[in-house]
């Protein structure tokens, strides 16, 4: 069967922007009425049956059977969505199932004429009959193969059904087919939980340290812990909102609840990426500010900071209040609500690529001090190296940016938005161990003197209280780090 795209738009809308001309439905049996039980499931029954709850069948499920083999062990894929909630009676019309179309459709699954119908919606059913009368294919095979198959019966599909309907089509073809059901939603959660961790990990051992040291905490720190607290939820919806209810697998097997479920987590993620980023770089600046003596290094650092801010309140708002109403963000997929939402890639890629930017500006304000340090070049090279490990956080950024490829035009919504959600937990969380380094970096030469190249017997004097002493002096301060240092450099 063809593997159709979903269409979006409102269905008044594909009506005028299309000139394809639609099959002509005929007359469906008296004897067939349909009701839905559930989110997945639309049931039949003879209309001369009894009214018991036992008159009623699940199609293509009926008494329990599974899906046939080839389809692997999951049932997921043996789900159809639900078509649009009407009960079917003797004046309605019926799809025009040929002797071909029975052939094609109904023999891999082991159906009835009937029970096709029941599983497959009408506008959709006679799309497909009208593709297969016109010779291109004439077996299932060519029906899933045939590209030219799959885009007369999509073209047709996209205006004679609503986004419901086409789900459904969708859920039946890739069944028809023995198409694998795909399920990266483990993968997603695996890798949240990883990287909590290690968060958890670097933050504890930045923040332990000082409270051993007895060394009070400074900007820099309060803005890693705010970042930290909203991180939390986001790890929190991500193992137990957007990937409980089905990001990553395809939008078609999902029941309508999930798909609504998915978004409006998302929304929340959405919103969270982008205040957490912000505090993550204030973070960041606030440490240069207090560890860089120049005037006007400082005031660069001042400038930097107030228009991340900015930057961060401004996306933060956009992110809340891209569409009216909110609630739209999460309820427009189904093309039967209005509402209106700013352009998505307006948001998400101005985003992306101002964030680019603000990381390689901020990893180039120190690389550009290194000279001044009175340091041995080892020493420098250390240093440098420490700052470049903050590129890791660039280059999954920009690998982030890719996936926004698909952000506004995809029509699998919770399969293609896997990417970006699992780029931006790692750009978080990876953005979170950077700001930590420095003072994990001290800890360890603490805890292992031979990795800082100092010994016991002549000890260095450039440690992790002379800078945090000049955190608390100011610019002079700073200067002593540089006396401090090439004292050290000179024993």
């Amino acid at each position: 069967m063809p593997r159709l795209r979903v269409p979006w738009q409102p269905r008044a809308q594909r009506m005028a922007e299309t000139e394809i001309p639609l099959p002509q439905p005929i007359k469906r049996s008296d004897n067939v009425a349909c009701r839905f039980d559930s989110v997945f499931d639309r049931e039949c029954r003879d209309a001369g049956t009894s009214s018991g709850a036992d008159a009623w069948q699940h199609p293509l499920r009926q008494g329990g059977q599974h899906p046939p083999s080839h389809f692997g062990t999951s049932r997921t894929a043996w789900r159809f969505m639900p078509l649009t909630p009407f009960n079917v009676t003797s004046d309605e019309t019926e799809s025009p199932l040929s002797t071909q179309t029975v052939d094609t459709l109904l023999k891999p699954l082991s159906l009835t004429a009937q029970q096709c119908r029941m599983a497959l919606p009408d506008c959709a059913a006679a799309c497909i009959g009208t593709a297969l009368a016109g010779g291109i294919c004439a077996n299932q095979t060519c029906t899933c193969t045939s590209e030219a198959f799959q885009s007369n019966v999509t073209a047709c599909v996209t205006k004679a059904c609503t986004v419901l309907e086409a789900l459904a089509t969708r859920n039946f073809t890739a069944t028809s087919c023995g198409e694998p059901v795909r399920d990266r939603t483990k993968e997603l959660a695996t890798i949240t939980i990883a990287l909590a961790v290690l968060v958890l990990v670097f933050v504890a051992a930045r923040l332990g340290y000082k409270l051993f040291a007895r060394i009070s905490f400074g900007l820099d720190d309060w803005f890693i812990i705010a970042s930290v607290v909203a991180t939390t939820p986001s790890i929190f919806v991500n193992v137990f909102g957007t990937t409980a209810n089905g990001l990553g697998r395809d939008i078609w097997t999902l029941s309508h609840d999930d798909i609504t479920d998915t978004l409006k987590f998302f929304w929340a993620v959405c919103v969270l990426y982008f205040l957490e980023t912000a505090l993550t770089k204030l973070s960041i600046i606030c440490f240069y500010i207090h560890i860089f003596p120049s005037a006007k290094v400082r005031r660069v650092l001042w400038i930097t900071f107030g228009v991340t801010v900015a930057w961060g309140v401004a996306f933060v708002v956009c992110g809340i209040f891209q569409c009216r109403p909110i609630s739209f963000f999460w309820t427009h997929w189904d093309g039967l609500h209005e509402g209106h939402c700013v352009e998505p890639n307006a948001i998400a890629w101005s985003n992306a690529i101002t964030n680019i930017a603000f990381d390689l500006w901020i990893l180039a304000i120190p690389l550009s001090q290194l000279r001044g340090l009175q340091l041995h070049w080892k020493k420098k090279a250390g240093v440098a190296i420490m700052f470049c490990l903050g590129t890791f956080v660039t280059v999954v950024s920009i690998l982030r940016l890719q996936a926004l490829v698909y952000f506004a035009s995809t029509t699998n919504i919770t399969w293609n938005f896997y990417d970006t959600s699992r780029w931006s937990t790692v750009e978080i969380c990876l953005g979170i161990v950077c700001t930590c380094l420095p003072t994990t970096r001290l800890l360890l030469v603490r805890l292992f003197p031979s990795l800082g190249g100092t010994s016991q017997r002549r000890p260095s004097t450039y440690h992790f209280q002379d800078i945090e002493a000049d955190r608390h002096g100011g610019h002079k301060g700073g200067v002593v780090v540089a006396a401090r240092s090439s004292t050290s450099e000179r024993e």
